[in-house]
Order: C-alpha cells, then structure tokens, then sequence
C-alpha cells in the first residue's frame, strides 16, 4: 500500500502509465545533476556524481549526502490528486510537506515529502485523468538556502562550521567525533553566498564524514566508525527475504576481493605556507600506504600498485627547508585522512530484500530505493560507486604583478630592481614573492 497526504495511491505499472499517456520515462528530465561546485567551492572538495538517473514509477529513492535528495515518481488519479492538493496548499500560497508512507503488509515506511507540480499524463473529457506526481525531501529545498560563511583560520573550530552552514540552511546537524588530527578549518572555508549543501558535504568529506538524512528528518555527520558499527546492525537485523545480490567480499574476515577495489597507497597533498604567503604551485606530498596503517579490515591486502590522491586545504609551513616547521601535524592529518578513505571503501552491500526493509541510514551506504509496483514491494541497498573520487582544485594567483623596489636603474646593469607579487584569491591579499630585476621599467 502507497499513500501520500493520507491518500492511498493506485498501483503502480509501468504498462499503464505508457498505455495512459504515452510518455515514455526515459524522456522525462525533471532534475539536473551539477556536475561542478562553482569556482568558490572547487577548491573545499567536490565528490565525483554518478550518472544521471532515469525517472522510476512507484519508486523513493534515499541518497546519502546534503547535496543529493529523495525523489518519488507515482502515479495517480484526480480522484487521489485533488484531496492530496487540499492537504498540500492548505495554507494558501505556501506548499507544505505531507506523510508518505509505504506498506508492505507487515512493515512499514513514514517520512515526510514535499510534492512538486505534478505532470498531467491524460487529458480525456469526462475521464478520471492521470497524473505523475514527482516526491522530493527537504534537502531539495537545501539548494535554495544561502548564507555568508566566515571562518576565522586558527580559531574556529570545525563545529563551529558545521554549526554555521546548519544555521544557514536551517536544520539541526548532530555531528559525530572529529579527530584532532584533522586540525581546524582553514580560511578557504569562509564562503559568501554560495550552495550550502556542496558546502557542508565538503565539509564532512575533509573530516572523514558523510551527512545523512534519516527518514525521520535527522541530519547527522556520520564518521565511519559509527558508520560500520550501524552497517554491522542493518546487516544483521535485515531479515527480510533477499531477492538479489548480497555482501561483497570485501569486508572483514572476507575480504579476498578487497586488493582489486583499493590501491596500496594514498598520497595527501597540502599547500606549500611560507613568510612570503601561500604559494599554490608548491606543494608537500605524504604518501601513506596500507600496509602501514594495519587496518584490521585489510588484514593480509596491501593493495593494487597505485595511490589515491588527497588534497588538503591545510598549509604546509616551511621557507628554506625541506621539511616543514608542521611537519608531525601534517604526517597525523595524512594518516588520518588515508584511514578513514580507506574504511569507507568497505562499504560492501548491494542487495534487493523484498518488502520494507528496516534499514537506519548511515554513512557507508550510498542509497536505499523502496519499490512498490506491479504489486510487488522491496527495497534496494546500494553502496557508493568503486571507483569514487573526490575533485580539489588548488587556487591559483588570478594576478602576477612586479613592483618596482626603485625607480632608477642600477647603474652597473641597467637593469630595475623589482619584487614580484601574487594575489591570493583566498585572503585577497597581494603576498610578496622573490626578487627580480628587469631590463624595462613597463615590463609588467
């Protein structure tokens, strides 16, 4: 049984809505998918998106993530339709989130949804018409927030932003531990108005987290200790029937596929920080690798020959020397940081259970899907794509400009003596760089 807004909903077929309407689903594209941050958040880390999704009639799709949202696509009736939109705009002007649930007979599924236009399917005088109903969650909603982000580098705390980005978007964020490890947030992360969901997803992601948004409306920053501790229970309360697919090896005390999914290292790259200001096309490299790290769930993988590349936003300090004056800081980050890459690759279920799976989101598991068509329910458990990346991009100096220390030319060369300048998008500072000379006063 399907019902929104205190409405049961008719089955829902595929042959019926192609006799109905003639509308193929295949050529619905009701969402984008941004495949880019913008040029402000490039740098804070982007997750690589998978392929666009096609429409799914009587389908709730569950992604993980601030930046991803729950869509529905069902079929109804004007019978259904008109009492739902009484229940939707009973405040005139405004269109409120309604109660939808799925019922399998034994168990069952409530979360709250927003309904958008829905998209007329038949027009035929004196018929019952149908309608295709589209089904979002309120993090459809979380791209319509904006707010000015500021981060004091330093002095503000990570729970600082995550409250911060919360704030602005408008949700209560419980966030799970935060390794010490991962230092406080750069400057980087002050934003003007920009998307908060991409925002708070990068966020997350630099500290080894996912944001979930349980069923109930619960936002959390899951680490992926609590991640595997809550897999662990899903997996093991998922007593339902299992239609298709299942565990993969590549979890603890199974793990014999493991050293095809992961290479044998991962490299962090961090940003070169001297007396002269941040200097984006230098760089220091920690390569960490598996076999150090003596995971348990790796026991006996070192790994396919390779790295997983990391880019930090945090500054390694150094000017004459090779090692910087942070070193030991940026050695435990890098640590920390391939650690936690490295758990989140055991995400290992892909599985179909039939009915209502009682399934508690969590961070490893990329996306739940609850079918009810054809008279038949069940529920698909997805973990995140193999080959998952994650975007960075270092700023660049928009400007390279000379400054004249003199405006009189050595008189043994003839030549200017001048410093050159960057402008580091990030402070918005010019930070001074080497000294040159010139043989033209307009050189630059």
């Amino acid at each position: 049984m399907l019902s929104f807004a205190g409405i049961q909903l008719p089955e829902q077929s595929g042959p019926v809505l192609e006799r109905l309407g003639l509308l193929s689903l295949q050529d619905l594209f009701d969402f984008t998918r941004v495949t880019s941050p913008g040029s402000a958040l490039a740098t804070l880390g982007w997750p690589s998106q998978a392929r666009s999704r096609q429409p799914r009639l009587g389908s709730l799709w569950w992604p993980q993530g601030a930046s991803r949202f729950a869509i529905g696509f069902f079929l109804v009736t004007n019978n259904e339709l008109a009492p739902i939109r009484t229940a939707v705009y009973s405040s005139p002007g405004v269109s409120a989130p309604q109660n939808f649930v799925i019922n399998d007979g034994k168990r069952s599924l409530t979360t709250s949804l927003y309904m958008l236009p829905p998209r007329r399917l038949t027009q035929i005088a004196g018929n019952d018409d149908s309608w295709l109903m589209p089904l979002v969650d309120a993090r459809y909603w979380w791209w319509d927030s904006a707010s000015k982000i500021s981060v004091t580098g330093g002095t503000t705390a990570w729970t600082d932003l995550y409250s911060s980005i919360a704030g602005g978007i408008g949700i209560a964020l419980s966030v799970d531990a935060i390794s010490g490890s991962y230092l406080t947030p750069p400057g980087d992360f002050g934003v003007g108005y920009d998307h908060l969901p991409v925002l708070l997803d990068a966020v997350a992601r630099t500290l080894g987290q996912r944001i979930v948004r349980d069923f109930a409306g619960n936002v959390r920053a899951w680490n992926v200790t609590a991640s595997q501790t809550q897999l662990a229970t899903n997996f093991s309360t998922a007593n339902n029937g299992l239609l298709a697919g299942g565990a993969m090896n590549v979890v603890s005390g199974s793990n014999i596929d493991l050293p095809s999914l992961v290479p044998s290292s991962v490299t962090v790259v961090f940003r070169r920080q001297g007396s002269t200001g941040t200097r984006p096309f230098d760089q220091k490299n920690y390569q960490v690798t598996l076999a150090s790290l003596g995971l348990p769930e790796f026991a006996g993988v070192t790994g396919t020959a390779g790295s997983f590349l990391l880019r930090s936003r945090q500054t390694a300090d150094w000017d004459a020397s090779s090692v910087p004056d942070n070193d030991a800081d940026l050695s435990a980050y890098a640590t920390q940081a391939a650690t936690d890459w490295y758990r989140y690759a055991t995400s290992a279920m892909d599985a179909t259970y039939s009915g209502v799976l009682n399934w508690t989101p969590e961070g490893l598991t990329d996306s739940l899907e609850f079918f009810h068509r054809d008279e038949m329910v069940y529920t698909r458990v997805q973990r995140q794509p193999w080959n998952e990346q994650m975007s960075f991009d270092f700023p660049t100096p928009q400007t390279v400009i000379a400054v004249l220390n003199s405006a009189v030319p050595d008189p043994a060369t003839g030549l200017y003596d001048a410093t050159i300048q960057y402008y580091d998008p990030d402070t918005q500072l010019w930070n001074a760089g080497e000294n040159i000379w010139l043989r033209d006063a307009n050189q630059f």
